[in-house]
């Protein structure tokens, strides 16, 4: 179980990074993209990588991954959170 989801981990955040980095380079979207918004999905690709090889490999333990895979949905969250109420402000 653990390895299908951190296989999807890894595939979903080379995914993310690939979205993102089309989307930056838009020349048509350039003027209304976030950069902030850019910068913060690129890190959240990266490190879903990186969490998802460290649970292939067996650097961390499942409970640990699960951990770490709710630590950052929180975080998530609460910097969209702090980005919408912003623009909105």
């Amino acid at each position: 179980m653990i390895k299908i989801l951190s296989v999807s981990m890894i595939v979903l955040g080379i995914l993310l990074v690939i979205a993102q980095l089309k989307e930056g380079y838009d020349k048509t979207y350039i003027g209304k993209y976030n950069k902030i918004k850019f910068f913060i999905n690129l890190v959240y690709g990266f490190s879903y990588v990186i969490m998802g090889l460290l649970a292939i490999l067996k650097v961390i333990s499942e409970k640990r991954f699960i951990n770490l895979l709710i630590l950052f949905a929180v975080l998530r969250v609460l910097i969209d959170y702090k980005i919408k109420t912003q623009e909105n402000g």
